[in-house]
């Protein structure tokens, strides 16, 4: 993590990092995220002293100092605040930060007094809460209520917030968000409805994707019960002896069940379910099943003094049961669900198979929020996550899983075939007809399934596919198979058959004599059945005591797919027994094969002659083998066909030494090159000039670069990250003395012996912690003479000041032009008539051309022993002087 550290202006003036090469590092970090005040606090130190040198950054580092972070996708300002915010030693110094505007936590709010109802705008503002700090409204989810709130005494300005909000049913959450230089850009507070477990979350998401276990995630789960305070009946009187007898209300919970009521005509409230499941035990009246508790209350309306009740039924009318989880230390910065981290005010499913309720149920499932985060860089072994808002829910397996089992169940129940006849399977005489209905039902089901088509046939040959068929006794001449098939998704799914018979009466006789008296008639004794599978459509052969007729039905396969019964009659006079065969279901039949698919790997001493893109080939000859595309195929080696030439498949060697290696893909644990290694995708190289050495590290968004002097042991670092920027630093111990310099996104920070310069851009303004003194604001300066006169040219930025001094040693007249006595720096864009005055003779005052070529000029007669004096100015625009 990357800490910026900004001074009183909020400017970055340092960093602190415990991944970036030569920044200061940081140990001993608490970093902790509380739901219920809506803020954070991180705790941490700072050495100052490495190896006995007192360290250049520790001038940053001071009560003064704000800190400021990005930490699992959100943005942090950190302001030192506590009863000791700050704790100095001779060796290092920690700091105790909150994430809250000193305003709020040190000034005052002071009484109010108020009487009518008002929403949590107008308390904010009446009491001046936010209106002079940066914190703006965000999301409100109450804006549109209303509240009736007063104030006694004086209190900080946050816990008067906390309570404003807390009086609206509301929590909340303060976002911060930084510039790119780490700055304050913004602090917006976002208020929720308060979450009530059902349709209310509040801050953070309920997270349906996360259910956390004992054993994996969850250490150990504790339960202690307590009954203090505890009752189920309350007898109730408002103010000033209000009454709310002639009243009625009712509370049903999730499932439906009146838990709590109060009915007109009665001044007490009622919790029945709490009653059932604790009834008094040593009540005179057994009658009493209540624990009772008599409340006056403040409230002059029926509605508020029910809404009270509810709330104090919901808290003490059962066992208060408070639970106690703790989970993993890896837990805080672990991805669970569908991928993210708990966040605060996240609720989560907690599960854990090692309790048992009175009724037998085995496992405990709460559902939880997360109340607060505790993380630390540098000892994560501290790292914590505290829940509360315990509720325990009930086990209910998922509809999902019962919704797939139960498809598996009834894909693999097969469907059962009958046909029904409306006047039986046999005519007589050539007259009648009869109704054939063909019907299918799902195992043991006595609802009856209707197929997607249905198909007769008569002696095989297709005759209708409708459900139901009239069978004419003119069409059986003596016997004839009618059979249908049913048919669901394009898959046969029952078959069954039927022999229709016609009886013809033969002509009459003469009567015959009187016989003799009949035996007894034969009757059905018993009815069996078995069962057997076969592979074919042809009627099973074997008689009833073969083994392969089973007693238990079995289950078609795709193999076994013809499911038939023989069922036994037993007569009690010869024959014994009848047994008829007949086909029950058939196993859905599959599709139709499709092609072959292209070849895999092939094994031969010759070039396949079918070749495409992706086959394998390992040659098994002896001796090099020239294939098709040039390549020489070498023996008991694998090549792969690219789709124009062959190449090597695999190989397998112990060391490979080579010019050069192309491949598509390069598969190791670790690949080491000379003077470097690559491994586990961190590139490593080291090198050693002679007279330096030094190394090169790439690991995911870093470069870090150092060398070292062989002689002088001074040292060159450089590092590079993506996110966080560069760095370069200098540091030499024979002299003591550093260079370094930082640039991020909007800041680049310079360091020379300890003594540190920052510029910043902040979108409009580029500004500096130091004054920029730029080189064409400083004086350079050039002098010449003439004839004993002294001129001196004198240049800042685009200006020339010519000064003349001195006493004419003889007399210059004729016009003269003197060459070369401007140097290149000082000459004007075009020739410039620089006047002077001669005190005490100001007839003779005269002047003298500048110009561009760098010669000058003298326009008038001076004569000897005359005193020169004046100053002007002219433009140049030569380079400036070195």
């Amino acid at each position: 993590m990357l800490i910026n550290v900004l001074n009183g202006s909020l400017k970055k003036v340092a960093i602190l990092s415990n991944e970036l090469p030569n920044a200061p590092s940081y140990y001993n970090d608490e970093f902790h995220d509380y739901l219920e005040q809506g803020a954070t606090t991180f705790s941490f130190t700072v050495a100052k002293v490495i190896n006995n040198q007192l360290q250049d950054y520790t001038q940053f580092l001071s009560d003064q100092s704000y800190f400021s972070f990005r930490k699992n996708g959100r943005d942090y300002l950190m302001t030192p605040s506590s009863e000791q915010s700050v704790h100095e030693t001779s060796t290092e110094i920690s700091f105790f930060c909150v994430s809250l505007d000193r305003e709020l936590i040190n000034e005052q709010a002071n009484p109010l007094t108020n009487t009518a109802s008002h929403n949590i705008q107008w308390y904010f503002d009446q009491m001046g809460l936010i209106s002079r700090t940066q914190i703006t409204i965000g999301i409100n989810e109450v804006s549109n209520l209303t509240r009736v709130i007063n104030y006694d005494a004086q209190e900080s300005k946050l816990s008067r917030l906390i309570s404003v909000i807390n009086n609206f049913n509301a929590e909340f959450d303060f976002v911060t968000t930084l510039n790119n230089d780490g700055s304050l850009r913004t602090v917006v507070l976002n208020i929720y409805k308060e979450n009530d477990g059902q349709n209310a979350q509040g801050v953070g998401t309920k997270r349906d994707d996360v259910r956390l276990t004992f054993g994996k995630n969850i250490e150990d789960v504790e339960v202690d019960v307590s009954d203090d305070g505890f009752f189920n009946a309350a007898y109730m009187t408002g103010a000033d002896g209000f009454s709310w007898k002639n009243y009625d209300f009712s509370y049903k919970n999730s499932d439906g069940v009146e838990e709590f009521y109060k009915r007109k005509g009665s001044e007490i409230a009622y919790a029945p379910l709490s009653a059932k499941m604790f009834p008094s035990q040593l009540k005179t009246d057994k009658g009493d099943i209540w624990t009772n508790s008599d409340r006056t209350t403040e409230y002059k309306n029926a509605n508020d003094m029910w809404g009270y009740i509810v709330s104090q039924f919901k808290q003490y009318a059962y066992k208060q049961i408070t639970y106690t989880v703790t989970p993993s230390s890896t837990l805080v910065n672990q991805l669970v669900g569908d991928g993210r981290p708990l966040q605060k005010g996240d609720t989560v499913i907690i599960q854990d198979d090692n309790y048992m309720d009175i009724d037998g149920n085995v496992g405990l499932i709460l559902s939880a929020r997360v109340s607060e985060i505790i993380t630390s860089d540098t000892n994560p072994a501290n790292n914590k996550i505290v829940f509360s808002n315990y509720k325990k829910l009930k086990s209910e397996a998922s509809s999902d899983i019962k919704a797939i089992v139960n498809q598996l169940v009834n894909d693999a129940t097969p469907y059962f075939a009958e046909i029904s006849t409306s006047n039986g399977v046999q005519f007589k005489n050539g007259t009648g007809s009869t109704d054939l209905s063909a019907h299918i039902y799902k195992g043991s089901a006595t609802t009856e399934t209707i197929a997607d088509s249905y198909e007769w046939s008569k002696d095989g040959t297709n005759v209708a596919n409708v459900q139901e068929i009239t069978v004419d006794a003119s069409g059986v001449t003596d016997k004839a198979v009618y059979s249908f098939k049913a048919t669901i998704g394009d898959k046969i799914v029952g078959t069954q058959s039927v022999t229709i018979t016609n009886v013809n009466d033969g002509e009459a006789g003469l009567p015959g004599t009187p016989g003799a008296p009949g035996t007894d008639g034969r009757s059905v004794t018993n009815i069996e059945q078995k069962y057997r599978l076969t592979t074919s459509s042809n009627i099973p052969s074997q008689d009833w005591n073969d083994s392969g007729w089973l007693t238990s039905q079995p289950t078609t396969t795709s193999t076994n797919k013809y499911l038939w019964s023989i069922t036994r009659t037993t007569f009690n006079k010869a024959p014994l027994t009848q047994d008829i065969v007949e086909q029950k279901a058939v196993y859905g039949d599959k599709g139709t094969p499709g092609t072959d698919g292209n070849p895999g790997k092939v094994v031969s001493d010759t070039e396949p002659t079918t070749r495409f893109k992706g086959l394998t080939w390992k040659y098994s000859g002896s001796a090099d083998l020239t294939a098709s595309d040039g390549t020489v195929i070498k023996p008991n080696t694998e090549y792969y066909y690219n789709g124009t030439h062959w190449m090597i498949n695999y190989l397998s060697a112990n060391n490979l030494e080579a010019n050069s290696i192309k491949a598509d893909k390069i598969d190791a644990t670790d690949l080491e090159v000379t003077n470097g290694t690559f491994t586990n995708g961190k590139i490593k190289s080291t090198w050693d000039s002679g007279t330096a050495s030094g190394s090169t590290e790439i690991e995911n968004s870093h470069i870090n670069m150092s060398a070292t002097d062989s002689t002088s042991k001074a040292t060159n670092s450089l590092g590079l990250d993506v996110q966080q920027g560069f760095g370069m630093r200098w540091t030499d111990p024979a002299s003591n003395q550093s260079r370094s310099v930082l640039l991020d996104y909007g800041n680049l920070v310079f360091d020379r012996n300890g003594v540190a310069a920052g510029l910043n851009f902040d979108g409009t303004n580029l500004s500096s912690s130091m004054p920029i003194q730029a080189p064409n604001t400083i004086v350079k300066s050039t002098q010449f003479t003439v004839s004993g006169i002294g001129i001196r040219l004198d240049r800042m930025m685009s200006f020339v000041a010519v000064t003349f001094s001195g006493q004419a040693s003889s007399t210059i007249n004729n016009t003269p032009t003197i060459n070369n006595v401007l140097p290149v720096g000082f000459r004007p864009i075009s020739p410039y008539s620089i006047d002077y005055m001669v005190p005490g003779n100001t007839a003779n005052n005269g002047y003298i051309y500048f110009n561009p070529d760098g010669s000058i000029r003298i326009m008038a007669t001076i004569n000897s022993g005359y005193y020169i004096r004046g100053t002007r100015l002219y433009i140049t625009n030569d380079v400036y002087p070195s």
